[in-house]
Protein backbone atom coordinates (compact mmCIF):
# COMPACT_ATOMS: atom_id res chain seq x y z
CA UNK A 1 0.00 0.00 0.00
CA UNK A 2 1.09 3.45 -0.82
CA UNK A 3 2.28 5.43 2.17
CA UNK A 4 -0.52 8.49 1.59
CA UNK A 5 -3.05 5.91 1.51
CA UNK A 6 -2.05 4.19 4.20
CA UNK A 7 -1.54 7.65 6.00
CA UNK A 8 -5.09 8.68 5.14
CA UNK A 9 -6.55 5.18 6.48
CA UNK A 10 -4.97 5.95 9.58
CA UNK A 11 -6.18 9.49 10.01
CA UNK A 12 -9.62 8.04 9.26
CA UNK A 13 -9.49 5.85 11.80
CA UNK A 14 -8.32 8.43 13.98
CA UNK A 15 -11.49 10.38 13.19
CA UNK A 16 -14.18 7.44 13.62
CA UNK A 17 -12.75 7.38 16.85
CA UNK A 18 -13.53 10.91 17.38
CA UNK A 19 -16.89 10.83 15.95
CA UNK A 20 -17.68 7.62 18.30
CA UNK A 21 -16.51 9.02 21.64
CA UNK A 22 -18.52 12.50 21.08
CA UNK A 23 -21.41 11.53 19.51
CA UNK A 24 -23.04 11.61 22.98
CA UNK A 25 -21.93 15.08 24.50
CA UNK A 26 -20.97 17.22 21.03
CA UNK A 27 -23.01 15.62 18.33
CA UNK A 28 -21.74 18.62 16.05
CA UNK A 29 -17.95 17.86 16.44
CA UNK A 30 -18.88 14.01 16.31
CA UNK A 31 -20.76 14.71 12.59
CA UNK A 32 -17.81 16.98 11.70
CA UNK A 33 -15.54 13.87 12.44
CA UNK A 34 -17.81 11.34 10.96
CA UNK A 35 -17.79 14.00 7.68
CA UNK A 36 -13.87 13.94 7.41
CA UNK A 37 -13.30 10.08 8.03
CA UNK A 38 -15.47 9.84 4.85
CA UNK A 39 -13.94 12.14 3.03
CA UNK A 40 -10.55 10.31 3.96
CA UNK A 41 -11.94 7.60 3.08
CA UNK A 42 -12.61 8.51 -0.37
CA UNK A 43 -9.36 10.53 -1.21
CA UNK A 44 -7.80 7.15 0.41
CA UNK A 45 -8.96 5.12 -2.53
CA UNK A 46 -8.12 8.11 -5.32
CA UNK A 47 -4.91 7.70 -4.11
CA UNK A 48 -4.68 4.16 -4.06
CA UNK A 49 -5.76 4.98 -7.98
CA UNK A 50 -3.18 7.27 -8.88
CA UNK A 51 -5.60 10.00 -9.19
CA UNK A 52 -5.12 13.74 -7.42
CA UNK A 53 -7.79 14.65 -5.03
CA UNK A 54 -6.85 18.07 -4.20
CA UNK A 55 -8.57 20.37 -1.44
CA UNK A 56 -12.21 20.46 -0.78
CA UNK A 57 -14.37 18.45 1.14
CA UNK A 58 -17.07 18.27 -1.10
CA UNK A 59 -17.92 13.93 -1.03
CA UNK A 60 -19.71 14.07 -4.30
CA UNK A 61 -17.07 15.90 -5.87
CA UNK A 62 -13.97 13.39 -5.35
CA UNK A 63 -15.84 10.60 -6.03
CA UNK A 64 -16.67 12.04 -9.17
CA UNK A 65 -13.22 11.77 -10.01
CA UNK A 66 -13.09 7.88 -9.59
CA UNK A 67 -13.35 6.38 -13.88
CA UNK A 68 -16.88 5.72 -14.93
CA UNK A 69 -17.54 1.99 -13.68
CA UNK A 70 -15.22 2.05 -10.83
CA UNK A 71 -16.26 -0.52 -8.32
CA UNK A 72 -16.92 1.81 -5.38
CA UNK A 73 -18.30 4.99 -7.16
CA UNK A 74 -21.82 4.18 -6.86
CA UNK A 75 -21.15 3.09 -3.24
CA UNK A 76 -19.21 6.00 -2.10
CA UNK A 77 -21.26 8.51 -3.47
CA UNK A 78 -24.28 7.76 -1.33
CA UNK A 79 -21.78 9.28 1.39
CA UNK A 80 -22.21 12.48 -0.07
CA UNK A 81 -24.96 13.72 1.89
CA UNK A 82 -22.26 14.07 5.09
CA UNK A 83 -20.08 16.49 2.88
CA UNK A 84 -22.39 19.32 4.75
CA UNK A 85 -20.97 18.52 7.96
CA UNK A 86 -17.72 19.53 7.04
CA UNK A 87 -18.64 23.81 7.47
CA UNK A 88 -22.23 24.23 7.65
CA UNK A 89 -22.90 22.85 11.03
CA UNK A 90 -19.26 23.91 12.81
CA UNK A 91 -19.90 28.05 12.16
CA UNK A 92 -22.06 30.51 12.89
CA UNK A 93 -24.07 32.47 10.58
CA UNK A 94 -24.79 35.85 10.23
CA UNK A 95 -26.82 35.27 13.17
CA UNK A 96 -25.27 34.07 15.63
CA UNK A 97 -26.84 30.57 15.31
CA UNK A 98 -25.31 27.42 13.75
CA UNK A 99 -27.62 25.96 13.17
CA UNK A 100 -29.74 22.42 13.66
CA UNK A 101 -27.78 18.88 13.36
CA UNK A 102 -30.35 17.06 10.96
CA UNK A 103 -31.46 14.22 12.63
CA UNK A 104 -31.57 11.80 9.31
CA UNK A 105 -30.24 11.94 5.97
CA UNK A 106 -33.06 13.90 3.49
Amino acid sequence: MKPMTAGFFQVLEEDMTAARQLMAGVPRISAFHLQQAAEKLVKAILSAENIHAGAGHEIGRLVALLPDGHAWKADLMVLDWLSQFATAFRYPSRQGGCGRLPTERN
